[in-house]
């Protein structure tokens, strides 16, 4: 259960750092 909790945290600061990233909004747009 605090596994879980952990691994959505993590997976929604990975997406947060991700987005924070120009190249990724590059990449989508194109």
């Amino acid at each position: 259960r605090i596994a879980a909790i952990v691994f959505g945290l993590l997976a929604l600061a990975f997406g947060i750092f991700l987005t924070s990233i120009p190249w990724v909004d590059y990449v989508i747009l194109r």
